[in-house]
């Protein structure tokens, strides 16, 4: 199957064929685009990663900004956003900080999560990812490299969290959304209130 590739500033970026030829597995660490201190996830992220027999890419999340203040290890990658679309099909495993869209995505491509969230809705979310068991939760919207590090390895160890990932994908892409609420909302309409 064929992927276009991220485009950035109207190009693929310069390391996107790199990565599609890099045979180990890919982990996509992602912040969101609201709150986004590297410092909080990215960072600490990108120091677990860099001594793993993996690859990375991380995005800011805010247009314009293409790193997060540290160097990159030779297995990582940066970019500010990067299309889903084109990115997700290649990814083993996502680490975010629980945003519902990110997450509702990684799991529609059956991707097993580690998520750090620390705001919002997002402890939520992380606690609904560990209980359908497709990823840890870390509790912590600002964990460190070594927390990180474990729970990366523990979920690329336990091939559950990966079936787990791609049953709920199966059923996720079964659904039709559409037809779904129509049929909600005539169920709705016709019950007596």
């Amino acid at each position: 199957m064929v992927h276009k590739a991220p485009v950035e500033n109207g190009a693929p970026p310069p390391w996107w064929d790199a990565v599609l030829a890099d045979p180990r597995p890919l982990v996509h660490i992602t912040q969101g685009t609201q709150n986004v201190d590297p410092a909080d996830l990215i960072r600490p992220a990108l120091a677990a990663v860099a001594a793993m027999d993996t690859q990375a890419v991380a995005v800011t999340g805010r247009p314009g900004h293409h790193d997060a203040g540290v160097p990159l290890a030779g297995n990582c990658h940066m970019a500010d956003l990067i299309p889903y679309e084109a990115l997700l099909p290649h990814v083993a495993l996502m680490v975010t900080n629980g945003g519902w869209g990110g997450v509702l995505a990684a799991i529609s491509h059956g991707i097993p999560l580690v998520v750090a969230g620390g705001d919002i809705d997002k402890p939520e979310i992380a606690a609904r990812v560990a209980y359908s068991g497709a990823g840890v939760d870390l509790r912590t919207g600002t964990p460190t490299a070594a927390r990180l590090t474990a729970a990366i390895a523990a979920v690329t160890a336990d091939p559950r969290y990966a079936a787990r990932a791609a049953e709920l994908a199966s059923r996720l892409n079964a659904l039709s959304a559409p037809e779904e609420i129509v049929r909600l909302l005539e169920d709705m309409a016709g019950s007596p209130a």
